[in-house]
């Protein structure tokens, strides 16, 4: 039986050993880009080591990041906005980052750190910059730019016309009508996941979508379900898995964020939170129970909060880590769980649908493709449980069966990890190699 006083399910020197070094330099990134197979000498990568030995490169370039807007000050999507600080970090001061948000301009500060988002009405806007990263969420999906971005810019112009707004949402991420742009853009840790037939039929999206695809110089979705769906309407072989922007945060980069009052928990401790299934009442028990079969203690915690902002955030990533277990219904608090090295189980409806951006099976989707199936639950059993002992226990024998395979769960989060790194180098690799001037 597992207890807190037998090894760690994921060691302290599997974390020292796997996880991401905080401080690391660009050859260090370029030595795990070579173990995992994407590096090689002849690679552009290889250039820019050679030119540093030989010093005859000039290493400059202007970006453009495109992001959605964290409607709500939603923590998931905070955590993809100041996820691509750790990308600075390895470019370092030669590369200049302009954050743009289609929406709106606003600002986001994180400790000592400010980052500013400046408005993007329109495409042409972007033909300074050497090189346009679109960096997670849904942009790309119609679905997205119909509802959620339509709905909030009609808001904004109330007087506008909605196929006005809509061809907004075509020129600047789609890109539609600029070869130009297209060829200097990166798709970096997006969804189409919801994407059907249904929306292909659409010509003038199905056109956009494929040709923004096809010309973009990187493609790399963060689920292997919309990597596929790409290379189908592309008939491109190239991969285009990547990974959440999410797992690329680094807080170390964000230092001297209080520890909320609020947010402390337990050393240790099974650390529970729920806000998406509508069962939070029943989940809640059956994390008590399961806390109870652990002997941890258990805790409630508050992932969604009226003070929804990046310090607010960081606290809360600072409780996560303190955890020994987490069970959530929640994608972006499992992702955290995982990025930080921690046992998660995620619980999500199993009879639903793929038809929009807070859909249950954008998690099952992601536990499924990191072979993490066997610590994902489904929120009908767990209620099916408060009636019949049987399946409640059954249950519980299932989670503390699978939390003390450690070994596993450790293979888990180390080949995902693995996974993260080798794309997190490859986006590095295709910024630094299209700047090379001798």
């Amino acid at each position: 039986m597992f207890s807190p006083s037998r090894k760690p399910i994921i060691s302290a020197a599997a974390v020292r050993s796997h996880a991401f070094d905080r401080t690391v330099s660009i050859e260090q990134e370029l030595e795990l880009h070579s173990a995992s197979g994407t590096y090689s000498p002849c690679s552009p990568y290889s250039g820019y080591m050679n030119g540093i030995d030989q010093g005859f490169y000039v290493m400059s370039s202007n970006i453009a990041l495109v992001s959605a807007f964290p409607s709500g000050g939603n923590p998931g999507m905070l955590s993809v906005e100041l996820a691509f600080a750790s990308i600075e970090n390895l470019l370092g001061e030669a590369f200049k980052v302009t954050r743009f948000c289609t929406e709106q301009s606003f600002e986001l500060k994180a400790g000592t750190t400010v980052l500013r988002w400046e408005h993007l009405e329109n495409a042409r806007r972007l033909s300074e910059y050497d090189k346009i990263i679109y960096w997670g969420d849904f942009l790309h999906w119609n679905g997205y730019g119909a509802s959620h971005w339509l709905s909030r810019q009609k808001k904004r112009h109330p007087g506008e016309k909605k196929e006005k707004l809509l061809d907004q949402w075509y020129d600047c991420l789609l890109l539609e009508g600029h070869k130009d742009l297209r060829s200097k853009s990166i798709l970096f840790g997006g969804t189409l996941y919801c994407l059907s037939a249904g929306d292909l039929v659409d010509s003038r999206y199905r056109t956009a979508l494929a040709n923004l695809c096809t010309d973009a110089q990187m493609v790399r979705f963060r689920d292997q379900l919309s990597a596929t769906l790409i290379s189908g309407l592309t008939k491109s072989d190239a991969s285009h898995y990547g990974c959440d922007c999410a797992f690329l945060l680094d807080t170390t980069l964000f230092p001297n964020v209080p520890y909320p009052d609020d947010q402390i928990v337990p050393e240790g401790c099974l650390l529970y939170s729920f806000a998406r299934s509508g069962a939070d009442e029943a989940l809640a028990t059956f994390a008590k129970q399961l806390g109870s079969r652990l002997r941890l203690p258990v805790t409630s915690f508050t992932w969604f909060s009226n003070n929804s902002d990046p310090n607010a955030l960081l606290g809360k990533l600072k409780s996560v880590r303190r955890a020994n277990v987490v069970i959530t219904d929640i994608y972006h608090l499992a992702v955290s769980a995982i990025r930080e090295r921690k046992a998660v189980f995620c619980v999500g409806q199993g009879c639903s649908y793929a038809i929009g951006t807070l859909a249950d099976k954008k998690k099952e989707l992601f536990f499924r493709q990191i072979l993490a199936e066997r610590y994902y639950l489904f929120c009908e059993m767990i209620l099916k449980g408060r009636d019949d002992i049987q399946i409640r226990e059954s249950l519980l024998d299932h989670c503390v069966k699978h939390l003390n395979e450690g070994e596993a769960l450790g293979l888990i989060v180390d080949q995902h990890t693995e996974h993260v790194a080798k794309t997190k180098a490859q986006l590095v690799d295709g910024l630094k190699a299209a700047v090379l001037q001798k």
